[in-house]
């Protein structure tokens, strides 16, 4: 199997800086140059990237830090090159029957989202992300520091679109939506519900991480300018993650409350709408090879005070081992009658480009409203 630093430049060994502008599931080459270690070192080949194995959890949990060549002094011990990476990525998607009100279109993006990304080791227990996109940076410094086989950290941090679950996530359902199975967000209740990101925020974050589970905890505000009138909303996120045969699991709760108010767009003093949060998230991801590659994540998500929920159920298979991918998925709008139901391929053209198709119908809702989505799309990390 080729090495992606040597032949491709390889996919992001921890998934996690997808792009804080991008809303893309995808990973990026950065840390890949910082190991030498190819993409599959850290991402299961079902579903692929930008799902992390327990390796790729492990790397992501210590802050980014492990690699390979350092430049070593007193209070010094940085990669010997700047990491960076750029992603994008073209889409197009088709809208055909009665797609719940919208008429039949084609939208074409080139690109349809970008970004260039700054990653990797700042000293022995310090990693950092910074991702732009030709707008307002997003960026998280984690100090890490290991006791016996737990990790600790914490973690300040912005973003301009992931919202609190930036802090940390070590599964790939969709809890911080850069990191779930396909692009589309049927896979993922959390995404659905437009949790997982939803905007600017900036928080202090603290993490435990073992191999058996990890628990978040952020503090966040929606605005991080240091505007007017900020007040702070909270995040909790609980996982187990049990290895059982040749099956990586996981399942989760989060939860997020309080409320938040503050300036907006970086800058801007007026103040934002006060926003009230009480919602909560449970996710389940079962990922290992069984003979192939398999994969399968199971998400609910409940928004109380907008009174809606959310279940999603997908499974993806390798049908040829580290190329072709095939998933279903099944998207149930408990708050309503709108239900989905999505097919997707996928064909690893190298470790850092894909070809994917993600085609959706929108089942009818009991008032005639039905139709369907074709989405193909090529992405590349170099």
């Amino acid at each position: 199997m080729r090495n992606c630093f040597k032949k491709t430049t390889g996919l992001l060994v921890a998934v996690v800086v997808a792009g804080a502008f991008t809303s893309s599931a995808f990973g990026v080459a950065s840390f890949a140059r910082q190991t030498g270690l190819e993409c599959l070192s850290c991402h299961t080949s079902a579903p692929g990237f930008p799902s992390l194995n327990s390796f790729g959890a492990a790397f992501k949990a210590g802050g980014y830090t492990m690699g390979q060549n350092f430049v070593e002094g007193e209070k010094l011990s940085i990669p010997a090159a700047l990491n960076t990476s750029i992603v994008t990525k073209i889409r197009a998607k088709y809208h055909g029957g009665d797609a719940y009100g919208a008429n039949p279109s084609l939208t074409v993006n080139t690109p349809d989202e970008y970004a260039i990304f700054f990653a990797g080791r700042v000293g022995e227990n310090v990693g950092f992300v910074t991702e732009y996109a030709g707008g307002p940076l997003s960026f998280k410094m984690v100090f890490a520091y290991d006791v016996g086989p737990v990790k600790i950290a914490v973690v300040p941090w912005w973003s301009d679109a992931f919202s609190a679950a930036w802090a940390f996530e070590g599964l790939s359902t969709g809890a911080v939506r850069n990191i779930r199975p396909s692009e589309s967000s049927v896979v993922s209740a959390f995404k659905e519900q437009s949790y997982g990101g939803g905007g600017e925020a900036a928080g202090l974050g603290l993490y435990v991480w073992h191999p058996m589970g990890f628990l978040v905890y952020t503090p966040f505000v929606k605005a991080y300018d240091g505007g007017l009138n900020q007040s702070a909303a909270h995040y909790v996120r609980l996982a187990v993650t049990p290895t059982l045969g040749p099956l990586e699991t996981g399942i989760g709760f989060a939860y997020y409350t309080g409320t938040t108010s503050g300036a907006t767009d970086f800058g801007d003093i007026a103040t934002q709408p006060v926003t009230d949060y009480n919602a909560y998230g449970v996710d389940l991801q079962v990922i290992g090879n069984i003979g192939i590659p398999l994969s399968a994540f199971i998400t609910y998500f409940a928004d109380v005070e907008a009174a809606t929920s959310d279940f999603a159920i997908y499974v993806e298979a390798g049908l040829i081992e580290n190329t072709l991918n095939f998933g279903l998925g099944y998207n149930m709008h408990l708050h309503d009658d709108v239900n989905s139901m999505l097919i997707v391929l996928k064909y690893n053209i190298l470790q850092n480009l894909r070809v994917s198709v993600d085609v959706t119908y929108y089942l009818d809702d009991g008032l005639g409203n039905s139709g369907y989505e074709v989405m193909p799309m090529l992405f590349g990390s170099f």
